[in-house]
């Protein structure tokens, strides 16, 4: 299954600019983005017991901070915000995936992880962010679900990719991983992966084992 072409968007000037001509380009899908997070009757997913103007003092909190590291990125969005016709506060808001959660307790088991490493850990100099979706075995019924909704006649990857919001990427690679499952093999194919897995390290520790014993009548001798 390979992904639809991407359209190329080439855009010049300042970085204000730049932003105004990506908006300009791309207005309908940021307009209905922003529609999606906070307008209640476009399915808004406001998180329980927080208003929008609960969300848009967060993001304010945010933004301040980003612009006194980033100046040139908030003059991006703000263009790009200008371009599309939307509030560049609201727009700001509603790329900080953060803040649209429930909130909840500390369990690094079973979510999301992300890693950043500074100049001083990295060879170069450089910021390496790094994130990982920890998904539990009950979301890959759903994924096999998706990657066969995408595998049918007359449907895109971009159409499947933009219904569930995620990358034609990420669609792609569930498709190497899960193409021509049906949803309730997913569970037995985690539990194949797993078995094998415990056996190819029964085999190691035996053959450790054996090693050692090798090693201890040798010295016997």
């Amino acid at each position: 299954m390979l992904p639809e072409p991407i359209q190329i968007l080439r855009v010049a000037g300042s970085h204000r600019e730049v932003g105004r001509g990506i908006g300009e380009a791309f207005a309908d899908a940021i307009r209905e983005a922003v529609a999606r997070e906070v307008d209640p009757g476009s399915g808004g997913s406001l998180p329980a017991g927080r208003t929008l103007e609960d969300q848009l003092t967060t993001a304010a909190r945010y933004r301040a901070a980003t612009e006194r590291v980033y100046p040139w990125l908030i003059e991006e969005l703000d263009g790009c915000a200008e371009g599309a016709g939307v509030d560049p506060l609201t727009f700001f808001a509603v790329s900080i995936e953060e803040i649209w959660y429930e909130p909840a307790t500390r369990e690094p088991i079973g979510r999301c992880s992300d890693l950043v490493a500074g100049p001083a850990a990295t060879t170069d100099g450089h910021l390496l962010v790094g994130h990982n979706n920890d998904l539990g075995p009950e979301a890959e019924e759903q994924i096999v679900a998706i990657v066969r909704e995408s595998e049918q006649p007359g449907v895109t990857v971009i159409e499947v990719a933009k219904k569930h919001r995620i990358t034609q990427t990420t669609l792609s690679r569930w498709g190497r991983k899960f193409s021509g499952l049906e949803p309730n093999q997913a569970a037995e194919l985690q539990k194949t992966l797993k078995e094998n897995t415990r056996l190819k390290k029964m085999v190691a520790e035996r053959d450790l084992e054996i090693e050692i014993l090798k090693e201890i009548n040798a010295k016997k001798w």
